[in-house]
């Protein structure tokens, strides 16, 4: 999938976001570069979606502390956008719902990016351990949310990490 100036790009920024080696909101970052290839996207930037250029995207997404998806997304609903890729572990999966729904009329895409322990390797040290437990206490709201996903019309992919 490229994408061009008709883009938006949301990335989850929830502290599960900081796990992995790189960060999964790092890998989340050289992900949502790849799809652009070289071009720039709406993404919130200091409370407000803007258009970043790409020479800034990097920076921009890297530096994001809290972004409110379901905020980001109605102010992207109201913008000359085609396309929102919202890229994400989906430890928070009401707000990724919420931030789906007014996009609707949209191509919507969830990237589900997970850390090689969040799908079943061995957990390395007590943070990831306390992560992963946490994350399979979620597992039915996630597999739920998954499917409302789809079910509306949202394009899933999957973005597997290295170990």
């Amino acid at each position: 999938m490229t994408l061009d100036q008709r883009t938006a790009i949301l990335v989850e920024t929830g502290p599960s976001m900081d796990l992995g080696a790189p960060s999964k909101r790092l890998q989340a970052t050289r992900e949502a570069l790849r799809l652009l290839g070289g071009a720039g996207a709406w993404t919130p930037c200091e409370g407000r979606v803007r258009w970043v250029p790409a020479v800034a995207l990097a920076a921009t997404l890297g530096a994001a502390r809290h972004v409110d998806l379901p905020r980001a997304a109605r102010q992207v609903a109201r913008l000359p956008v085609e396309r929102v890729v919202v890229i994400g572990d989906l430890y928070d999966p009401r707000a990724v719902l919420d931030a789906m729904r007014p996009l609707a009329g949209l191509q919507r895409v969830f990237v589900e990016v997970l850390t090689p322990a969040e799908r079943g390797a061995a957990p390395v040290g007590p943070v990831e351990r306390a992560l992963v437990a946490y994350l399979e206490t979620l597992r039915p709201h996630r597999e739920r949310a998954l499917g409302r996903l789809q079910a509306a019309g949202v394009k899933l992919e999957d973005l597997p990490l290295a170990a």
